[in-house]
């Protein structure tokens, strides 16, 4: 997700440069792809030239992106919902997206390392310091309540994502981790600033963060490329979703 959220939010269509997508099909008895599509190069420069312009850059990815050392619950949501951790689909959506972010940053690697930029999952260090200019987070989207809760963006688009066909089936749960971000950073900002005009949104968002030992994916995936991470231990970066 990059700075310009806002324009993905207010505009008549959504950012959708970083998919990754493969498309299988039976020809015979053997299973075949047919379709491929990885623009993660695009979305790597998009981000890089949003650092040379001076600019933060938030990452999200919406699936599990740290665990505790033992296995429970990590926020209630997550338990009420049965979308633990450990299940199977919630730690096949960890798996793609330590790929994904690992090929991300091997990408940027250079260029972070050059401009001497760390990313950072501390917010705080993120809003106030120029040496950590990438924050990254994680999205939590998932049950019928939050696809209800997304009918009243439709009219943004010419069409509901939800019609869109693969390789873009994804983008919706996407946009809405990207309004998570946005409408927590914007409520950040009014707190942070003298203008107290309230937020219009209709959504609301509400952060979780964990406070004992774990492991971190973003952590596995930058120590892979051999880049910094503040902290440079362990620890859990905040989730963020979408509630009424």
């Amino acid at each position: 997700m990059r700075d310009q959220v806002s324009d993905v939010v207010c505009s008549n269509k959504p950012f959708i440069a970083g998919r990754r997508h493969r498309e299988y099909k039976y020809i015979g008895k053997k299973r075949t792809l047919i379709h491929e599509i990885d623009d993660t190069t695009d979305l790597a420069d998009l981000i890089a030239q949003d650092l040379r312009d001076n600019k933060r850059v938030a990452i999200g990815m919406e699936a599990p992106m740290w665990f505790p050392t033992q296995r429970q619950i990590r926020f209630n949501d997550e338990g009420s919902q049965n979308a633990h951790w450990w299940n199977p689909a919630a730690s096949a959506a960890t798996i793609s997206a330590i790929g994904i972010g690992v090929n991300l940053f091997s990408i940027l690697r250079n260029f972070l390392l050059e401009h001497k930029i760390e990313p950072t999952t501390n917010l705080d260090d993120w809003f106030s310091s120029n040496k950590f200019e990438i924050f990254l987070f994680e999205g939590f989207i998932n049950g019928p309540k939050y696809k209800l809760e997304s009918k009243q963006w439709m009219n943004k688009f010419n069409k509901s994502i939800h019609d869109q066909k693969p390789p873009d089936e994804h983008i919706w749960d996407a946009f809405l981790v990207a309004t998570a971000f946005w409408e927590f950073f914007m409520q950040r900002q009014q707190l942070n600033s003298s203008n107290t005009q309230k937020n219009t949104q209709k959504v609301i968002v509400h952060s979780i963060s964990y406070n004992d030992a774990v492991f971190s994916h973003w952590h596995n995936i930058l120590t892979k490329n051999n880049i910094l991470l503040n902290p440079v231990v362990h620890s859990d970066c905040l989730v963020l979703s979408l509630t009424k």
